[in-house]
C-alpha cells in the first residue's frame, strides 16, 4: 500500500517528506515512514526507493571471548551459549536484546526478519568440524540456519557466516547454539554476532 498523509518540506533542490507507510510515489529525495521511523532515499537510476536506516533491528555479539564450551557429546547434541557474556544493542522498536545473547521479538512486531550470523571458532585441544546454528525459541537449528567449519592445531581458527529470512511472531526469541559434528571436546567461540532486522518489504 502506498504511503499516505504525506507532508513535504523543500530544502534547496531536495524534497524532504514524511508519511505513513512505504513510499511508492515520485518527486522526492528523502522520506521517513512515521509509523516505524524507517528512512528511505530515492534511487534515481531505476526510480526506486531504498531503505537507508531502520530502528527495527538489534544484535548481540561476542568479542575476544576466551571461555570454552565443553561439548561432551557430538552432533546432534547442541550446546547453549547463554552462559557467555554478550554485548548487545536493544535501542530498537522491534527487538529486545540481553547479555545472554538472546534477541526477542517485541509485542506487535510479528513479521518477516532478515538475520545474519558471523562467528569465529578457535581450536582448543581436539580437531574436528564445528557447527554454529540459529535457534528459534531454544529449538534445534534447522539446516537452513547452520554453518560449519573445521579447526585443528594447524588451522587454529576459522570463520562461519550465513544469513537468510525468517518469519517471527511476537515473543519469539533467537540465539546461537554450537555443536561438534563427530568429535567431542572443548571449543571456544572467539567472536560472534547475531543481527536481526525486520524486513521493510
Amino acid at each position: 500500500m502506498a504511503a499516505t498523509n504525506i507532508s513535504t518540506k523543500t530544502l534547496g533542490s531536495e524534497y524532504l517528506q514524511s508519511g505513513n507507510g512505504t513510499p511508492t510515489h515520485s518527486n522526492s529525495s528523502l522520506f521517513v515512514d512515521a509509523q516505524n521511523s524507517a528512512l528511505y532515499k530515492k534511487e534515481t537510476t531505476y526510480n526506486n526507493w531504498i531503505p537507508v536506516r531502520s530502528q527495527n533491528d538489534g544484535y548481540v555479539f561476542l568479542q575476544n571471548n576466551s571461555t570454552t564450551i565443553n561439548c561432551s557429546a557430538s552432533y546432534p547434541t547442541w550446546y547453549s551459549l547463554t552462559s557467555l557474556t554478550w554485548g548487545f544493542s536493544s535501542n530498537t522498536l522491534s527487538l529486545s536484546a540481553n547479555s545472554s545473547g538472546v534477541l526477542t521479538i517485541l509485542p506487535g512486531q510479528s513479521g518477516k526478519y532478515f538475520v545474519e550470523i558471523a562467528s569465529t571458532v578457535k581450536y582448543v585441544a581436539t580437531s574436528g568440524t564445528i557447527d554454529v546454528g540459529l535457534s528459534l525459541n531454544g529449538a534445534i537449528p534447522t539446516s537452513k540456519f547452520v554453518g560449519y567449519t573445521y579447526v585443528s592445531s594447524s588451522k587454529n581458527s576459522n570463520g562461519i557466516c550465513f544469513s537468510g529470512y525468517i518469519n517471527l511472531s511476537e515473543g519469539d526469541n533467537l540465539r546461537l547454539l554450537i555443536s561438534r559434528l563427530s568429535t567431542v571436546g572443548t571449543i571456544t567461540l572467539k567472536h560472534a554476532s547475531l543481527y536481526a532486522e525486520k524486513s521493510l518489504i
